[in-house]
């Protein structure tokens, strides 16, 4: 196999500038790039929460009837301490 017909039509020169990498695109691709995933799992996690939040919930959206709540306590209502004239029935001693 010989080549003969081949000509040279200009001489190859090498480019100074840099290709790759390109910090600021990659750094504002990555930035759009992580708000598009944190807005999707948020997505997600409101999609699969389960939870009950109020009692409008119940009675409109599942057509249930409310059978009772569980009030929130706050840390004062959590360390108050019981008077002391109450005896509960645990304690009491028989005569």
């Amino acid at each position: 196999m010989s080549v003969q017909n081949v000509t040279q039509i200009s001489s190859a020169h090498p480019n100074t500038s840099q290709v790759s990498p390109k910090p600021m695109l990659n750094i504002l691709i990555g930035f759009i790039v992580g708000i598009m995933g944190m807005v999707g799992v948020s997505f997600l996690l409101e999609f699969m929460d389960k939870t009950v939040r109020d009692e409008k919930f119940i009675s409109e959206t599942l057509g249930w009837t409310n059978l009772g709540t569980i009030s929130e306590m706050n840390f004062d209502e959590l360390n108050a301490k019981s008077p002391s004239s109450i005896v509960s029935r645990r304690t009491k001693t028989r005569v």
